[in-house]
């Protein structure tokens, strides 16, 4: 017999209702589900016609097509984050992970294509999905899950991953991002992997994802002003040709 179910996933500043609809049918004793939408209701209890659900799929290897949303984080811009079980989002390929705008638009340029690639565990092979997403003080998000391979690098169930703007073919960096000294005040340096040095792209964020300072070309052992800054902790991101990384610089 068809049924349904309602399943919260989240609660936002404006106690806005996000939620998961199923509705499935029997085939046998198995119900598969033909309908999963992420609604949002007003505190009142009402749909929030304001928000256009997007369109979630989920290709690698789940019994039906249809993605869905585990836990979502609400950013202090006032977008979202949507992890959980999907492959595109409104027809953009998309793994797992995905920002969009309050009306429900997909952010381009964050995030990118990098998530979970696998969840394979000896013999032991599953679909690879993000659980549980939280945001950290330094900027970062902290994501666990089903998986073995994240963004092509090994991670096994737990990540850490900067949300500012990446392109896609950046792989996650497990080499961090040195800051000298740390605290600082008036400039600073960095120090990526030897193999990685060279000419850098440099961004430094406040912990609101504000972006306060930027330089292109910037030559890898020279020195960043900062007498501009006010006290406080910054995250820095540093991409190069070989990838992106980042480190957390308290400014005194």
């Amino acid at each position: 017999e068809p049924g349904g179910e309602l399943m919260i996933i989240h609660v936002d500043s404006q106690d806005r209702i996000w939620a998961n609809a199923f509705s499935s049918t029997l085939i046998g004793e198995t119900p598969i589900p033909f309908s999963i939408n992420l609604i949002r209701l007003l505190a009142n209890g009402e749909v929030d016609v304001n928000f256009n659900p997007p369109d979630l799929y989920h290709l690698l290897g789940s019994i039906s097509p249809l993605g869905w949303v585990n836990d979502i984080v609400e950013m202090p811009d006032g977008t979202f984050i949507l992890a959980g079980g999907f492959t595109s989002i409104n027809g953009q390929e998309r793994q797992c992970i995905a920002m969009i705008e309050d009306d429900g638009t997909v952010v381009d340029g964050v995030i990118g294509n990098i998530g979970p690639d696998e969840a394979v565990w000896g013999s032991v092979e599953r679909t690879p999905v993000i659980t549980n997403i939280r945001l950290l003080d330094d900027g970062k998000l902290l994501l666990g899950g089903s998986f073995s391979s994240f963004g092509g690098e090994d991670y096994h169930c737990l990540v850490r991953l900067q949300p500012q703007p990446v392109g896609t073919n950046n792989a996650v960096k497990k080499e961090g991002l040195r800051l000298f000294p740390n605290p600082a005040s008036g400039s600073f340096a960095i120090q990526v992997p030897a193999i990685h040095a060279g000419l850098l792209e440099i961004e430094i964020f406040d912990l609101s994802g504000r972006l306060v300072h930027a330089k292109t070309n910037h030559p890898s052992d020279a020195a960043i002003e900062i007498e501009k800054l006010q006290a406080g902790v910054y995250v820095v991101k540093a991409q190069g040709a070989e990838g992106v990384y980042s480190g957390k610089l308290v400014v005194e």
